[in-house]
């Protein structure tokens, strides 16, 4: 969770709600808004438009039929489709919203792109292995924090799922303390008298 207070904002205010969201299990961090967007323009909303485009790019190709594109598709071709997959009308309006960080991160982009198209076409392999070494550590740096998980870094939670063996194991502690127990009182019959001999 990421909070982006405003200039003069609470801090006492800022602070409650920061241990609200970690009372809840997020891990929560503090940043200024033009930092956030900027942050994410590059970890989530280019990645979207590269994945809408490399799936568009591919629908269009006309050397390739549909059928093949789906019938061939690879792991890294699969993941795309994932992230294209996602609501047009929420990221159309992310990218309108966000205009100023997404274009500064799509020209920096393309820059690097063409970096690379260079290396390809002039058989710079070195330049290629470099680049995929950097990138790969920071694959690893991404599984080594928990990012790459379904709890998406909220703090891990146990949920405990009863099993026959354990639900056995219960009733069968139940049923001994049941038969530890003194047996009820016998009540009194009404108008009984107790008779000192």
């Amino acid at each position: 969770t990421i909070l982006t207070p405003v200039r003069g904002s609470d801090t006492s205010a800022v602070e409650r709600l920061k241990n609200f969201w970690a009372a809840l299990g997020s891990q929560v961090d503090v940043m200024n808004a033009g930092h956030h967007d900027l942050v994410l323009a590059i970890t989530s909303h280019l990645p979207h438009l590269i994945a809408y485009n490399i799936v568009g790019t591919a629908h269009d190709l006309e050397k390739v039929t549909e059928g093949e594109v789906i019938k061939y598709s690879a792991s890294g071709f699969r993941d795309f489709t994932r992230i294209a997959a996602s609501d047009p009308t929420m990221w159309r309006d992310v990218f309108l919203n966000n205009r100023d960080a997404v274009l500064e991160v799509l020209g920096r982009f393309n820059e690097d792109l063409s970096q690379l198209q260079r290396a390809v076409r002039n058989g710079d392999g070195n330049t290629l292995f470099d680049w995929f070494t950097r990138t790969r550590a920071i694959r690893r740096a991404i599984i080594d924090t928990g990012q790459d998980v379904p709890s998406f870094g909220r703090l891990p939670f146990q949920v405990y799922i009863p099993t026959k063996k354990s639900r056995a194991k219960k009733k069968s502690k139940a049923a001994v303390a049941k038969k530890k127990q003194p047996p009820p009182r016998k009540a009194a019959r009404k108008g009984a008298k107790h008779r000192a001999r």
